[in-house]
């Protein structure tokens, strides 16, 4: 307390002396003590001064290391393509050896077909020649003539499978 506007402060404190304690007393007018009000105020500029570089530390960190994170994230997915490209690569080289193994078997088994298919042809022929030499054939002549002509109708059929399945759509 005090008169009028005057704020006292007092600071005390107990002493033991001699046996008795005591209390010692010291008393000031708040004005006496400019920086005390001041004091409070830059405390908590600091103290929020001090608040503010330590979220700044904190949201640089976190976004460092989100950059990070999204560094090799990006790493690993481009480790993952060119994983899945060497693959894909190896598949293609497989698949581009195969199909040329598989055109090179195409042209021998075409080539065998053309050549059994001339083959036919030339028998064809020679059987016509054959039959028509013999006036009058024997019943084992005649036998023969017929095996022959079963014989020459079983080559003549297509071939069977899938490989000469759609062989005359090319």
């Amino acid at each position: 307390g005090g008169g009028g506007d005057t704020r006292w402060l007092v600071a005390y404190t107990p002493i033991k002396f001699g046996g008795n304690v005591w209390s010692v007393a010291a008393t000031f007018q708040e004005r006496d003590v400019p920086l005390l009000h001041n004091l409070l105020v830059k405390y908590l500029i600091t103290a929020f001064f001090w608040l503010l570089v330590n979220v700044a530390i904190v949201l640089i960190s976190l976004r460092l290391s989100a950059g990070r994170y999204t560094a090799e994230l990006r790493v690993r997915r481009l480790m993952d393509t060119a994983a899945v490209n060497d693959i894909l690569r190896s598949v293609n080289s497989e698949l581009t050896e195969t199909k040329r193994k598989l055109e090179a078997k195409t042209k021998e088994f075409e080539a065998l077909h053309r050549e059994r298919e001339t083959l036919l042809e030339k028998m064809d022929e020679l059987q016509k020649r054959l039959f028509g030499s013999v006036p009058r054939p024997t019943r084992e002549q005649r036998e023969t003539m017929r095996e022959l002509r079963r014989l020459s109708r079983i080559l003549r059929r297509p071939p069977e499978g899938r490989f000469w399945k759609h062989h005359e759509e090319d």
